[in-house]
């Protein structure tokens, strides 16, 4: 499945024009993230999704990939420059079992193993044995995964030495969309905005440590 070039080019346009949401620089890479912050065995207050994120939520509800009555309601938008890769990973139960990712940019290709093979920055490192599928993930196209893939196997994109030329050539960018448990609030809590002091200290601990668990990959 993949998105015609126009839509390509709006979608980008839209997400790296956003000034509500700044980037994030995990070292290897930056992203944004829309949707709140996922914490462990706690559903989270939801946070709506930017319009154009809403408009791509829709979309893979109306193709089935997620349901009208539990669509996707988070993304983290990746971006890296073009032979950088992803160490294998799983993307843990945070959120609902099934992914959706949309590529842009340069392309690259995704690995899935059923076990964790060694880092993928290095390059001496031979291939994991237990490579299951290997897919490559041009501009414009959308990969969706559930079940064993995303709660079994690990999945990650290969690190490759470049040129200079290459290295100055196009930046990837990838939007990971799934659903964050949230929990259904009651009507006072809805009209109550006002954030404790408390509330506060642990939203950005909760945010501290999302954003470390998402700079070891």
């Amino acid at each position: 499945m993949s998105m015609r070039e126009k839509e390509q080019s709006e979608l980008q346009s839209c997400a790296l024009n956003d000034t509500e949401y700044q980037w994030k620089n995990l070292g290897k890479r930056k992203l944004k993230y829309f949707g709140g912050i996922p914490v462990l065995n706690q559903p989270i207050r939801e946070v709506k999704l930017p319009i154009f994120l809403q408009q791509v939520s829709r979309a893979l509800s109306q193709t089935e990939l997620f349901t009208e009555e539990e669509p996707s309601n988070h993304c983290l938008l990746n971006s890296y420059t073009n032979g950088q890769g992803i160490d294998f990973h799983k993307d843990g139960p945070l959120f609902l079992p099934r992914v959706a990712i949309l590529s842009f940019g340069t392309s690259c290709t995704i690995e899935f193993h059923s076990c964790k093979p060694s880092k993928l920055s290095e390059p001496t490192v031979p291939t994991c044995p237990t490579l299951l599928h290997s897919i490559d993930l041009e501009p414009g196209s959308l990969l969706f995964f559930e079940g064993d893939a995303y709660t079994q196997w690990y999945h990650g994109i290969k690190s490759k030495p470049l040129t200079k030329p290459q290295l100055e050539d196009r930046i990837r960018y990838s939007f990971t969309m799934r659903r964050v448990y949230v929990k259904i609030e009651s009507e006072s809590e809805l009209n109550n905005n006002f954030e404790t002091e408390e509330g506060y200290r642990e939203r950005k601990r909760n945010e501290r440590q999302y954003e470390m668990s998402l700079s070891d990959l």
